[in-house]
């Protein structure tokens, strides 16, 4: 995956960079690595500052480089964002599911609906979970759900 970041950023990255390369080489060494993380009160063992390393400096060459810091920090934020997006849809899957059995089912839907002021009906209740209700059985589980609320609806799936 190729990962894009706004030119506006690259400045803070730049700094923080810097900040974090001590000895102004260009590169993070594994004992500047070591340093930041001691200092934010985390004291990981060598095994853990080794897979950290494995990790950041994809062209193991020894040392994190300012490409692949960068890299590693747009990751980081896509993958915080997906987790609050995550957390939004189980916070929603709950919403739905009324009586808290795992599953929503066209009745759970039609109430909850009601409740944020949408008055739909059964039959369009069932038909929203017949979209994605892959084996018929009237109720969805928690990942039929996520395909329900992330599914592209536009015309030409753009």
């Amino acid at each position: 995956m190729a990962v894009v970041v706004s030119k506006d950023k690259i400045p803070a990255m730049r700094r923080m960079f810097s900040l974090i390369d001590r000895d102004g080489s260009g590169k993070i060494s594994v004992d500047e690595l070591k340093d930041l993380l001691y200092s934010q009160g985390y004291y990981p063992s060598s095994t853990e500052l080794d897979e950290m390393m494995m990790e950041l400096d994809t062209d193991r060459s020894g040392e994190i480089d300012f490409e692949e810091f960068v890299v590693y920090c747009a990751r980081r934020r896509l993958s915080r964002t997906i987790s609050q997006e995550n957390r939004e849809l189980i916070d929603a899957f709950k919403f739905f599911d009324k009586n808290g059995d795992g599953y929503v089912t066209a009745t759970e839907i039609k109430q909850a609906m009601r409740e944020v002021g949408q008055d739909i009906t059964e039959e369009q209740a069932e038909q929203m979970i017949a979209e994605v209700d892959k084996d018929g059985n009237g109720r969805l589980t928690y990942q039929r759900f996520k395909s329900m609320m992330l599914a592209d609806d536009t015309p030409d799936g753009k």
